[in-house]
């Protein structure tokens, strides 16, 4: 059997997120953000631009004021986030 990994879509997250009852507001590319409203909650974000295929997702959880960030890649949030 050949060893195959898939890569996730937003309806991939968007349906994991359900069965994990996740309050997820929002899978989207990172410069979305600019134009949104951010509401508490959980947001699944791509680090790519919008109008190139994406590169990884991350993580943000906002809480109020609060958020926390997680990029299994390791790296530091960036600025704009």
């Amino acid at each position: 059997m050949e060893n195959q990994t898939e890569l996730l879509s937003d309806v991939d997250i968007r349906i994991l997120a359900k069965q994990f009852h996740i309050n997820l507001i929002d899978v989207c590319f990172k410069s979305k953000l600019d134009n949104m409203k951010i509401k508490s909650g959980s947001y699944v974000l791509n680090m790519d631009r919008d109008d190139y295929q994406g590169t990884h997702w991350i993580c943000l959880y906002v809480n109020g004021k609060n958020a926390v960030y997680h990029d299994s890649f390791g790296q530091e949030a960036p600025i704009e986030i």
